[in-house]
């Protein structure tokens, strides 16, 4: 029986919304394995930056280290290119959200800083917060920068601004260097 090009797109639209990686669907782990390290990564949702920074720094917007906002009693007759923020805190960003696991399998510490993740999409285009941005963000359980021992095991959020399109995969910056393929 032939099915008309209606029934077929109909179809294809219904299993985009049934997706493995739909917010509080069961969801796939992905893992890798280096030798020095063990990764599983696992998405675990989507938010909005504006719900994930405290509201006093939305209010004054969010500056570089060094650069705090002056309150109305500050003398504010500085120079404009120090005044204001130096980032904005976008209120209306889409934030993915992912748990990961990391295993040392090394005989030496091995620093892990989560400033040094990013996503790499399918065009091969980074995917990551700046490390000011990050660091307001107030979520339980975010990855904070550590030093596993060998053995050692650490687990926490990543989180990224949203990218239209298909992330490829996990990168790691830093030493060691890793990856996790998404799909």
């Amino acid at each position: 029986m032939k099915r008309s090009p209606l029934f077929l797109l109909i179809s294809f639209l219904l299993t985009l919304s049934i997706q493995p990686f739909a917010y509080g669907a069961e969801t796939l782990t992905m893992c890798s394995s280096t030798g020095a390290v063990d990764v599983c990564v696992q998405y675990s949702g989507r938010s909005r930056l504006y719900d994930l920074v405290p509201a006093d720094i939305i209010a004054y917007g969010l500056h570089s280290p060094g650069h705090p906002k002056g309150d109305a009693s500050e003398d504010n007759d500085s120079d404009p290119e120090d005044s204001g923020p130096k980032y904005a805190v976008p209120q209306d960003i889409p934030v993915e959200i992912y748990r990961i696991r990391i295993t040392n399998r090394t005989v030496e510490n091995l620093k892990i800083s989560p400033s040094k993740f990013y996503l790499l999409t399918l065009n091969d285009e980074i995917v990551m917060f700046q490390r000011s941005i990050f660091e307001v963000i107030d979520w339980p359980g975010k990855m904070e920068s550590t030093t596993l021992s060998p053995g050692g095991e650490v687990q926490g959020f990543l989180l990224f601004p949203y990218a239209r399109g298909s992330y490829r995969k996990l990168v790691y910056g830093g030493h060691p260097g890793f990856d996790v393929r998404m799909y």
